[in-house]
């Protein structure tokens, strides 16, 4: 009857919460906490205490050059430079790919229009949109370490880049920042990080188990996070909104705070101790003498199933990380 009750409990504040966000869309409030609110804005109250989106007077300069160069050349790489060399805002380009697809800086916000001072005109935003390229990549190929290369300078994953040479494909990992002030060497082969991963498996693995082992043996600390009265908080929060205690900004603000806090404490609470018997049963056999009979789908899967990171020292492995 309790779960019942809670699930229930849970829908109704959903609904509750969707409702409330819909009605300060469509009123045009900043409904947003600090890090969601769109580059080049900021909130401000209005005369009636409502929280608008206005343009940032920190930002709105920046922004508004990055945008003429969009609507100018339809080429985000190039008000991407523009903004690293000018000003100095650095995002990775997967960032701004999305803050280009965002539809405040033409003033609307998910079919409110005048929601905020736009940064371009609606007729210029759709026409960027209709002319971005299709992102494809080559049919066919395959990188070996896709996803476990992490750049040393800026924290970005490597991308596969691929030369077509006279024996072949030579196949790299290179920071897709390299133009945007990363000092990551230009680019890693793979046939060094393959060889050398193979000639230093035994190590790695050893590590990790002596790593893992270890920090088993050690005592483990009390939790610092109390779910039970976290849980006790949230309930006495939904009860004082519903009585019309508290607004509805401060019932949104603390529910979404108290719920990640609560997420986060019950996964670190339930983490399970890590196995490491698939790494001991690796050590035993011949794996070097496997892998090479492998094609090479094969031992792009062999790596994607053994490592979580690959960190590198320049060109050179550094640490490896499994899973």
């Amino acid at each position: 009857i309790f779960l019942a009750i809670a699930q229930n409990e849970r829908e109704k504040t959903a609904e509750r919460i969707k409702v409330v966000l819909e009605h300060k869309r469509k009123n045009r409030e900043a409904c947003f906490g600090g890090q969601a609110v769109p580059w080049g804005y900021t909130k401000e109250k209005d005369e009636g205490g409502l929280a608008r989106l206005v343009k940032d007077p920190e930002t709105q300069q920046a922004c508004q050059e990055f945008w003429d160069i969009i609507v100018k050349t339809h080429n985000l790489n190039a008000g991407i430079r523009h903004m690293s060399n000018v000003y100095g805002i650095t995002k990775n380009w997967k960032s701004w790919s999305r803050l280009v697809l965002s539809d405040f800086y033409c003033g609307e916000h998910r079919g409110v229009e005048e929601y905020c001072d736009p940064y371009v005109t609606k007729e210029n935003w759709l026409k960027y949109q209709e002319s971005r390229p299709i992102k494809t990549t080559p049919s066919g190929r395959v990188y070996l370490f896709r996803g476990l290369i992490r750049c040393e300078c800026c924290g970005q994953k490597l991308c596969g880049d691929g030369n077509k040479k006279s024996y072949g494909v030579y196949k790299s990992y290179r920071c897709v920042n390299r133009h945007r002030g990363c000092d990551h060497p230009s680019s890693t082969s793979e046939k060094r990080i393959e060889k050398q991963l193979l000639a230093d498996m035994e190590y790695y693995l050893r590590k990790e188990i002596a790593r893992v082992e270890l920090e088993q043996k050690a005592p483990k600390p009390k939790p610092k996070t109390d779910v039970k009265a976290l849980k006790e908080k949230l309930r006495r929060l939904t009860v004082a909104y519903r009585a019309g205690n508290i607004s509805d900004d401060e019932y949104l603000r603390d529910d979404a705070e108290l719920k990640a806090l609560i997420k986060k404490a019950e996964a670190d609470a339930t983490e399970p101790p890590k196995d490491v018997t698939p790494l001991k049963e690796l050590l035993e056999t011949d794996f070097r003498g496997l892998y090479a009979t492998f094609d090479e789908e094969e031992k792009q899967r062999f790596w994607l199933g053994l490592i979580k990171e690959i960190v590198l020292d320049g060109k050179a492995i550094k640490d490896v990380k499994f899973f």
